[in-house]
């Protein structure tokens, strides 16, 4: 960069009274925030993936429809708590509208 592209940004940013330093650290607050949002989001799928997985393989064979909906009830529920945990706010939204399906009937 040359000599007076440097001191015109420390000018602008003396004359902001803007510490280079903080601008940094906000900007990578708000990556790590975004990097967090994400990683909750990636693993609240794998551990939907986990419980569709076995819930096919061992509620394949079920006599009844009993057993399945119970369980499948306390999964949306333990799911909600996870969701709200890993703050995965979307997958929160479409559990509640479930149950306020399942209640309605």
């Amino acid at each position: 960069m040359p000599e007076d592209q440097k001191t015109k940004i420390s000018d602008d940013i003396a004359s902001a009274k803007i510490d280079p330093d903080a601008k940094v650290m906000d900007e990578m607050h708000e990556e790590i925030k975004l990097l967090k949002k994400k990683r909750g989001e990636d693993a609240f799928l794998i551990l939907l993936v986990f419980v569709i997985i076995i819930d096919i393989v061992f509620l394949l064979d079920a006599t009844n429809w009993s057993a399945p909906l119970g369980v499948m009830i306390l999964q949306i529920v333990g799911l909600m708590v996870v969701a709200e945990r890993l703050e995965v706010f979307t997958a929160k939204e479409i559990f509640t509208r479930i149950i306020g399906i399942l209640g309605s009937r």
